[in-house]
Formats: C-alpha cells, structure tokens, sequence
C-alpha cells in the first residue's frame, strides 16, 4: 500500500465505557497531523462523544532551542495547529473543548503545588528519580538522532549532551505535573495518546504514599502508520522498576 494511503486506528480502551475523553496534542507531533489525525478521531468516535483537547502549546518550549522567544514561538505553533486541525476533530463529536497548556494548565492554581510535590518526591523517591532519568535519556537520545540527520544535512553543527537531558527532564516533570492538573480539571477523565505512555498510573501515587498525585489513565493507541503507543514500562525490561 502506498506511502499517502489512509490511516487505520485502533484504541485500547482498558476497560473504559465512558463517552468522554482527552486528547493531548504535541503539536509537532507526526501523530497529530493529516491522515493519523483523522484515523484517531474515527477510532475516538466510535466510543466516545465529546473530547478534550489538550494542546501542550507553552509545554513545547523546552524542545525550541537557538531562537530568542522560545515560549512564543510554542504558543504560535499550537495557533497554527489549532487553525489547521480544529476542524479535522469536531465532525466526529457532540462536542469538543480546547484546553491550552499556557491559558488553562500552567496558571492553574494546583498547577504550582503539583510542581513542587514532584520536585519533592525527586528527592525521597529513588523509583520516581529512576523514571525521570529513563524516559529523560530516551528523549535525550531522540534528540541526538535528530541532531546527526540534521548535521547530514548541514543544517546544524553542535549539540550539547548536558543541556539536551536538562531539558528533557524539564518537559517530563512539567508534562507530568500539567497532566495531574488536567486530570482534576476534566474530572478524571482518560488520555488517548498515541506515544510514551505513563502505562502504570498509580505510580505518582504509589511512589509519594499521597493520593494528591493522581495521573490520568492513558488509552494508547496503535496506528497503521506510526504503529502502536510504547509503554514506559518497555523501557525498563531487564531492570526493576518498583515503587
């Protein structure tokens, strides 16, 4: 089947019989765009009625690096995405709601306090220190392999390792925290997310002995195109992950 064939998308719902749901958008995201895009909100619509979509526009500064207002250039990324894709989404649903990141996530007032708890449990929780290191290091090595096609192509020169990680493990704790507070928002509701899934959301909770850490449960998803959502536990086969 050629390269431009439409996607197939399929939702694991884990047990989910609700009618409604988030949908986090990464906005430079292949899975966020065109064809996936549309094979994602058929596979939502077949259970869902009305969806959330959480648009991490301000998130995405941690990943814009070497221009002047990284920040802006996130939120006028998601304005773009939000022109371009609105109305690939709501056809398929009774009704949908856009949460901003910047607008509605970040200048949250539990949004702070979920922050600092996370920076807390860094200290005293050596199985929440092992995950953000993990998935920091899988995120730090994407990076690298885009930075040598890019330096096949003469398009950069220099990449540095330390401030590659450090950003990683910025976007992981804020993605972490922003999710809990979008969790509160939504009144609980599940994730579908095609990606680096949380598989275990209890484990905020388990790891800091303190319900207050409640995480979304993630519904992954396999496309035809990207393949299937890949759960963080993968990431540590062969090793012990407890908490």
């Amino acid at each position: 089947m050629g390269r431009n064939s439409n996607d197939i998308a399929t939702i694991d719902w884990r047990g989910y019989t609700g009618n409604k749901a988030v949908f986090p958008v990464c906005m430079r995201s292949p899975a966020v765009r065109g064809r996936c895009l549309t094979a994602q909100m058929k596979a939502a619509a077949e259970h869902v009625e009305h969806l959330v979509l959480l648009v991490c526009d301000s998130l995405d500064r941690h990943n814009i690096k070497n221009i002047e207002h990284p920040k802006q250039a996130a939120l006028d990324l998601a304005q773009t995405w939000i022109e371009g894709n609105l109305e690939r989404v709501t056809p398929y649903f009774k009704s949908v709601r856009v949460l901003r990141w910047e607008a509605d996530i970040r200048s949250h007032p539990l949004f702070a306090r979920r922050v600092a708890q996370l920076s807390e449990l860094r200290k005293t929780s050596s199985h929440y220190r092992d995950l953000v290191h993990t998935l920091s290091t899988y995120y730090l090595n994407s990076k690298r392999i885009r930075f040598e096609a890019d330096q096949r192509r003469g398009l950069a020169t220099g990449f540095d390792i330390q401030e590659a990680y450090e950003s990683s493990r910025d976007y992981l704790e804020e993605e972490f925290a922003g999710n809990m507070v979008c969790h509160a928002i939504t009144g609980g509701l599940p994730f579908i997310y095609h990606g680096l899934c949380i598989d275990d959301y209890q484990f905020f909770a388990r790891s800091s002995s303190s319900e207050a850490l409640t995480y979304p449960v993630f519904l992954p998803v396999n496309s035809k195109r990207l393949g299937p959502s890949l759960p963080v536990s993968s990431l540590f086969v062969g090793t012990q992950q407890a908490a």
